[in-house]
């Protein structure tokens, strides 16, 4: 009976977790856009990954990035090289940040501060990454947007290679975008329900 019970657990757990994960990966959170994303980044800069290697530790895998411009920043002052930590991420398979910058290509990337004094990528929504190609028409919609549109060059390193992008006359105030809960609800439920099958049959 003991083993039978057993049994039972073990398929209702795995049962759970497998309706966790699927709640997460068919996720119906709206997805945000390139400029609401990088409004919620701590930082944002445009350069070049230049180089991957395990600078702080033997474990995690971290990119050298050469900036080129910052386009925010708050009251930080960047400088030219900037070192992205764990580009590998955790192995949550509810995120979408792992590898977001390959070698040698360069890219318009959101990062978060750490308490390291490092960076990393902004994990800003689920499955979104926060690196975006440096096109025309990505620069021109950052020139267009309030809070995205004061761009400067780091403190050290290259001074001179921020785009030059035509700036409107005003630009456009974006609202705090909110997340929905209806899909964190479907994740927690999950959680609740294996909790209680636990107890339950402790």
């Amino acid at each position: 009976m003991t083993d039978m019970w057993t049994f039972m657990k073990m398929f209702l757990l795995s049962t759970v977790v497998s309706c966790a994960v699927e709640g997460c990966m068919k996720s119906e959170w709206r997805n945000l856009t390139m400029e609401e994303i990088l409004l919620k980044s701590d930082l944002v800069v445009y350069g070049k990954d230049t180089y991957h290697g395990k600078f702080r530790n033997p474990i995690e895998l971290d990119a050298r990035f050469t900036v080129y411009c910052v386009i925010k920043s708050g009251k930080l002052s960047i400088p030219g090289q900037l070192v992205i930590e764990n580009i590998r991420g955790n192995g949550n398979l509810c995120s979408g940040v792992a590898m977001q910058t390959l070698e040698g290509n360069e890219y318009i990337v959101g990062l978060s501060q750490t308490l390291s004094g490092y960076a990393k990528y902004a994990e800003i929504n689920v499955l979104q990454k926060s690196a975006f190609p440096p096109t025309n028409a990505n620069f021109e919609k950052l020139a267009a947007t309030c809070d995205l549109d004061n761009w400067k060059p780091p403190i050290t390193g290259d001074q001179d290679k921020c785009p030059t992008s035509t700036k409107p006359r005003f630009c456009t105030k974006i609202r705090d975008p909110v997340i929905s809960g209806k899909d964190r609800l479907t994740i927690s439920s999950a959680l609740y329900l294996m909790m209680s099958v636990l107890i339950f049959y402790k």
